[in-house]
């Protein structure tokens, strides 16, 4: 028997932001999706092929928007392929818990005259709210299939790849406005009259549209579609002589239209959506209760800032709650990953000759660099569970709202939090996300802004130095580091848009999702992403780069006294030893000027993981220790990291531009080398900045010598 959805050779995936749109691509795709960009623009593309229990197609993923309206790039993006491509289904994801909000798309999906099947999501929360749905009242009413599905505990999966299997065009509706419907029919006998004389085609098609869809977007002065129809003078006068007649006895059209829809919609919606009891009042009430708390005006932000610092307080403290011999989860689960480590690397050692180039090369290279890199693994993982918690019961999206009202007060557009908040996981993503923006002014300046954002491969840094130099207070110094590049970010910000980007912000509207207890499978299939790409990086980008520094670090030109000649020397005479003391006089004013540090900052801009990486080469080799001594505060010191150097090190490694990979985006982003170049300077020199203030200015209280480090 062949899949339900073997008909469809394309299915296009659609629905509005947060309606579990993500969440039923990824089931039914697995892991068999590729992410690109749709041609021509930066919106991310995602497609895949199903998974071979739901049959052989390709489906695409398209931009979360909430209409089709030819505002956002994602909307023009999403209608221009089911209008150019016809794919052969279309799936409507809705959220089952805001059916009137959803169901607005719905509507215009059906006037587009697409094959379509509505997903109805997040059943299991409509029947704990105490609602009821009747589907097929709703798929009578609609014209449309109607399958109930819980994408997150895959529930009628099955059931709606069976309905895209015999899907088929929707019915047509009539708008519950008659004076409107008239003028629809008027425009679409003067569009079919003008298509048949000007191109010759029949009433059926209109230039490649359906005639009905046309004739309401020439109505709503749709200019995409205005341009692509190429009318005379005769039939633009005389549709716009209906659109004035009717606006002077009614109202604006663009007015008309949404209601209507909305007539239509609470109509179908009164007569499918029953209660079965009165328990969502209560927990209705309980959510307005919770908000009015966690997004009061004056209490947000300190809530906020709590929030965030025990997060930080249960991942990085060496003392839970301050009491003796109880670590904090985050550094137990550290010492038990370090304490394999070194058993790997002690079993590991015996298989090579003591003292040769391969047990250096291994031993010191490979497991000294990729080692630590992997021991501060445990901790990262543990931030982003907290995080993904935070996200998933709908916190984040409190957060963003609260800040917005922060950000206005400098001149800045609320629309940039959303992206600097994704760049506390990554910049990569961070400046994707950027594209939802509709005011280019805005989206530069939050391209310029995010990389200031800690993304976690910083993080073994801050784990490093401030475990080492200021254990007591590791929870303290890192969530000040976080708060730093946020600061940092919003004084950039005032001063770029005074001078490189004057003018308007955007207005910030966000959608406040419901709160919701955690999906443990999303969850832990968050972590496990998080956790594969740390493992990816390790196997390749640190791996390799390891290996690079430990053979320039081991190799050298001997001196004649040794018989000259190129070999294996002293760490002090390699080939890297002599190019970072060349360098290091750069950071001495920032309190690092040693070749080990300005070598570590190199390497960072290939990927700041191989900071911690290249520290545990050059300090492994150094101090004969598998994991570079432990980077304890010793080893540190021993290196000549001073705790108020420790800390200038951190904000510098904070600041600078974050990675090749992230760079690369920013210029793919910006579109231009010399954006990309102009923000890789601009965050260099605010780090230097910074930087140097931190050491300069802490020496004076602590009696170090101004200058010189």
């Amino acid at each position: 028997m062949a899949p339900p959805s073997s008909r469809a050779e394309r299915i296009a995936l659609i629905g509005n932001p947060n309606s579990g749109k993500t969440t039923l691509f990824n089931e039914l795709t697995g892991a068999n999706q590729h992410v690109g960009n749709w041609p021509g623009v930066t919106v991310e593309k995602k497609s895949g092929s199903l998974r071979p229990l739901y049959g052989k197609s390709e489906i695409i993923d398209l931009p979360g928007i909430y209409s089709l309206s030819p505002f956002s790039l994602e909307e023009i993006v999403s209608r221009d392929y089911l209008v150019d491509e016809k794919p052969d289904v279309v799936i409507n994801i809705v959220d089952a818990t805001n059916l009137e909000r959803n169901l607005y798309l719905t509507i215009q999906l059906i006037e587009l005259n697409v094959p379509l099947v509505i997903a109805l999501n997040m059943m299991d929360e409509v029947a704990r709210d105490g609602y009821r749905i009747d589907t097929d009242k709703l798929s009578h009413d609609l014209g449309v299939p109607v399958v109930p599905i819980s994408a997150a505990y895959r529930e009628g999966i099955a059931e709606l790849m069976d309905a895209v299997g015999h899907a088929r065009l929707p019915r047509r509706h009539e708008l519950p406005n008659p004076s409107l419907e008239r003028m629809i029919a008027l425009t679409e006998s003067l569009l079919n009259d003008h298509l048949v004389r000007e191109h010759h085609l029949g009433d059926a098609i209109a230039a490649g549209y359906p005639l009905h869809w046309t004739a309401i977007k020439v109505l709503e002065s749709d200019d995409l579609v205005l341009r692509h129809l190429t009318l005379d003078d005769t039939s633009i006068n005389r549709i716009e002589q209906l659109k004035r007649d009717f606006e002077d006895e009614h109202t604006l059209l663009c007015t008309a239209f949404a209601d209507a829809r909305y007539q239509h919609i609470q109509r179908t919606i009164a007569e499918s959506y029953l209660r079965a009891d009165r328990s969502d009042t209560a927990k209705q009430a309980l959510s307005d209760r919770i908000d009015r708390v966690l997004t009061h005006r004056i209490w947000a932000i300190p809530i906020f800032l709590v929030v965030m610092f025990a997060v930080f307080h249960l991942t990085f403290t060496e003392s839970l709650l301050g009491i003796p011999g109880l670590p904090g989860p985050g550094v137990a689960l550290q010492t038990l990953v370090e304490s394999g480590i070194e058993a790997f690397s002690s079993a590991f050692s015996t298989l090579f000759e003591p003292g040769s180039w391969s047990e250096s090369l291994v031993i010191n290279g490979v497991v000294g660099g990729v080692g630590a890199v992997l021991s501060f693994v445990p901790k990262i993982l543990l931030l982003f569970f907290f995080l993904t918690l935070l996200e998933d019961c709908g916190y984040m999206a409190r957060a963003a709202f609260i800040m917005d009202r922060l950000f206005k007060r400098f001149g800045l557009s609320g629309k940039s939090f959303l992206p600097m908040l994704m760049g506390f996981g990554c910049t990569v993503p961070a400046a994707m996300a950027a594209r939802t923006m509709d005011n280019e002014q805005d989206r530069r300046l939050t391209l310029m802004l995010v990389p200031f954002m800690s993304c976690g491969a910083r993080a073994p840094i801050y784990l490093v130095f401030a475990g080492a130099f200021f254990a007591a207070y590791a929870d303290f110094i890192v969530f000040g580091l976080y708060l730093l590049g946020v600061l940092v970010a919003v004084i950039s910000g005032i001063i770029l848009r005074k001078l490189l980007f004057k003018g308007e912000f955007a207005l910030f509207v966000i959608e406040l999702p419901r709160y919701r207890l955690p999906r443990w499978r999303s969850v832990t299939l968050t972590l496990w992403d998080k956790f594969k790409g740390y493992l990816v990086r390790a196997g390749t980008i640190i791996f390799a780069m390891c290996v690079v520094i430990w053979f320039f670090s081991s190799f050298g030109f001997r001196p004649a006294v040794e018989g000259g000649g190129f070999g294996m020397v002293a760490i002090e005479g390699s080939l890297l030893a002599a190019f970072g003391g060349f360098i290091a006089p750069i950071f001495s004013p920032l309190g690092f000027g040693f070749w080990t540090a300005a070598v570590a900052v190199l390497t960072g801009f290939i990927a700041k993981e191989s900071v911690v990486g290249t520290l545990g080469v050059l300090m492994g080799i150094s101090e004969d220790s598998a994991l570079g001594g432990g980077l304890s505060a010793s080893v540190l010191a021993a290196a000549g990291f001073t705790p108020l150097g420790a800390l200038s090190f951190m904000v510098f490694c904070l600041l600078y531009i974050p990675c090749m990979a992230a760079f690369a985006t920013l210029k793919k982003e910006f579109g231009s080398w010399k954006w990309a170049l102009g923000q890789a300077a601009y965050s260099v020199g605010v780090a230097y900045l910074i930087a140097l203030l931190v050491y300069q200015v802490g020496g004076l209280f602590i009696g170090s010598p101004l200058f010189g480090g």
